[in-house]
């Protein structure tokens, strides 16, 4: 027997892996959110597209609700009961109410629209043509650092 055993840990790790989330977990979280932002990354064409980093960022970000949701749901769908000799099923199903759909379509909503409303009303770039440039610094005066080192030496003296 392995002392390290904690209960509900392997349950719910069947639960995502092999169970009723386990499409969601290997499609959604491994595949959408791991694996084609890597391609997209690693590839060296796709890699400078403006388009194909876009994807690439709502993947990974897509597959980070799902993860959330994946970790909801396992809490909610793990057994609490342990008895050692009977191994628990969970056959339970869920489908989320349109309130649910319309909250998390809020939730992701509100990003783009507090994204355009910054750029918007904000004074985040300047306006195009206007003529304020920035005038240009005098270079600081470096001194050798022989010079500056020995200063330092005739000063502790």
């Amino acid at each position: 027997m392995d002392y390290s055993y904690l209960p509900v840990r392997a349950e719910s790790m069947q639960l995502l892996t092999e169970g009723t989330l386990a499409y969601s977990f290997w499609t959604c979280e491994v595949l959408l959110g791991i694996l084609v932002p890597l391609v997209i990354l690693f590839h060296n064409k796709l890699r400078h597209q403006k388009a194909a980093l876009i994807v690439a960022g709502f993947l990974m970000a897509f597959a980070l609700i799902v993860n959330r949701w994946n970790t909801n749901m396992v809490g909610l769908l793990a057994p609490t009961a342990y008895v050692p000799s009977v191994m628990p099923k969970a056959s339970i199903s869920y489908t989320p109410t349109w309130v649910e759909w319309a909250t998390a379509g809020g939730i992701l909503g509100y990003s783009p629209m507090a994204f355009t409303l910054g750029m918007r009303f904000l004074p985040i770039f300047p306006l195009m043509g206007t003529s304020d440039k920035l005038e240009e610094a005098e270079p600081a005066k470096v001194e050798p650092v022989a010079s500056s080192i020995s200063a330092i030496g005739q000063a502790g003296r």
